[in-house]
């Protein structure tokens, strides 16, 4: 009995997703604008997906020999490790779940690490 009430009450829900686009490592920036958002008349959002570049990619072109460009890609790859720092140390938070769909240049090595060490544990508890 308690079953199909359950089930009624999950068919008439529905899931908000947001999409956004490349976050390239500003995610202090995503953080902030999901929490407005969640609070705002459009939210709250169940799940925020992420297309394109999650983390701060390296980018070169012409115009690297711009002084005010160079500067401008320093500042926002130094603002991306301290983000992804934060994030790493669990002082970055978000709302909401988030997935991100990365075809980017892959994972910091931090991050990357970490995942290698989850691996190795879980390699290490498996027996055949």
């Amino acid at each position: 009995h308690n079953n199909s009430i359950l089930l009624a009450a999950n068919m008439s829900n529905r899931v908000k997703i947001l999409m956004v686009g490349p976050v390239n490592g500003q995610l202090s920036l995503l953080s902030n604008k999901l929490r407005t958002l969640q609070k705002s008349k459009a939210g709250p959002f169940d799940i925020c997906i992420c297309a394109g570049p999650f983390f701060h990619q390296t980018t070169t072109d012409n115009n690297d020999n711009d002084a005010v460009v160079k500067q401008e890609r320093q500042t926002i790859k130094d603002n991306a490790a301290g983000d992804e720092k934060l994030l790493f140390d669990k002082s970055l938070t978000f709302d909401v779940p988030v997935l991100f769909v990365d075809a980017g240049n892959g994972l910091p090595t931090d991050l990357q690490a970490k995942i290698d060490n989850v691996k190795k544990r879980d390699d290490a508890e498996i027996d055949l």
